[in-house]
């Protein structure tokens, strides 16, 4: 009805337009009757919508991919209807605040986005202690002996993702619910040693498994237990030199299957003009800065479950490359800018 960021009093519009009008407002459920009924009145063949259901991603180019940060932080904090313990009001609140649209789509001013981040940052600290850490390789509940692993899938269908853990032993025993077992997993070092971090303590290892059939939408638990067992799931990094089946060209494919990427969204979503970024649309702050081509380091290792590629780009690019043996699972891809 108005432009966003303009603020109006809607009591004159009211006297304006509405005087003589009464204005009637059917509920969800009628008016899908109202739909039902009109379709099978006059028998229509409705069409099953399978694509992008906002389909702006083609035009707006910061609607999906802004705020990725703080969409990841709601989709952590999402609590239930039925959650009413006294311990969580601040993250209900919060909750509350991210439901307007803006929020939701990351279409907020900076310095909007910047207050609703506190305010949930604050409200989560409040609520629990999360492995906030986890993408610096700190997690204090996985250096737990035992612990247990809740992974949840949102999806409306049935789905399978690979779990991976900080952790520093070696050994450990997974239990799945009942249908699964015992599950398989591999152990592979950390993609840095992060020891920068000064109030922590960053695990040396990742644990990896695979989080099979999730229900649809559903939770399942896996009991993590270390034990003294030698079990050989432990996988070290090869120079690439001496892994012979990937070829001497493999760094600067991957690099190309890396990079192509954004720079064909570069040429897609950004055009001559140079407009500040606005709500709808992201533009980056200065000329972009050219990234080192050169591979320094190209690393190799082979698991049960996941392969993983670690290279090195000059100073300022780390990142592994995971590849998963069929294609029914994910591609993972890990990087330290």
């Amino acid at each position: 009805m108005f432009p966003d960021f303009d603020v109006y009093e809607l009591r004159f519009c009211f006297d304006v337009y509405c005087n003589d009008q009464n204005i009637t407002d059917n509920n969800l459920d009628e008016r899908i009757q109202a739909v039902k009924a009109e379709v099978e009145k006059n028998k229509i063949e409705l069409i099953v919508k399978t694509d992008d259901f906002s389909p702006y991603v083609s035009f707006w180019t910061g609607y999906f991919s802004s705020r990725s940060t703080s969409k990841q932080l709601t989709t952590f904090s999402r609590i239930k209807c039925n959650d009413d313990d006294v311990s969580i009001n601040k993250l209900r609140l919060a909750m509350g605040v991210w439901q307007h649209h803006d929020a939701v789509t990351g279409t907020e001013k900076q310095t909007v986005a910047d207050d609703y981040t506190l305010m949930l940052d604050e409200a989560i600290k409040e609520t629990e202690k999360p492995c906030l850490r986890a993408n610096m390789s700190i997690c204090d509940n996985s250096k737990k002996d035992p612990f247990v692993v809740a992974i949840q899938n949102t999806l409306s269908k049935s789905a399978s993702h690979y779990v991976r853990l900080p952790v520093d032993n070696e050994n450990y025993k997974i239990t799945g619910p009942e249908d699964d077992g015992d599950i398989t997993f591999d152990i592979f070092d950390t993609i840095h040693p992060f020891d920068f971090v000064t109030d922590g303590k960053p695990a040396t290892k990742e644990l990896v498994f695979l989080a099979k059939d999730l229900p649809p939408p559903g939770v399942k638990l896996y009991y993590v237990e270390k034990i003294d067992d030698a079990l050989d799931k432990y996988h070290k990094f090869e120079d690439i030199a001496n892994v012979k089946s990937f070829g001497d060209d493999l760094g600067h494919r991957l690099f190309s299957d890396l990079f192509n990427d954004c720079s064909l969204q570069k040429k897609n979503g950004f055009t001559i003009d140079h407009n500040a970024s606005g709500a709808y649309i992201f533009r980056p702050n200065g000329s972009a800065i050219p990234i080192n081509e050169k591979l320094i380091t190209a690393k190799y290792a082979q698991g049960s479950l996941v392969d993983e590629v670690y290279q090195v780009f000059g100073d300022e690019i780390i990142y592994t490359d995971v590849w998963t043996p069929t294609d029914d699972y994910e591609k993972d891809v890990k990087n330290i800018i």
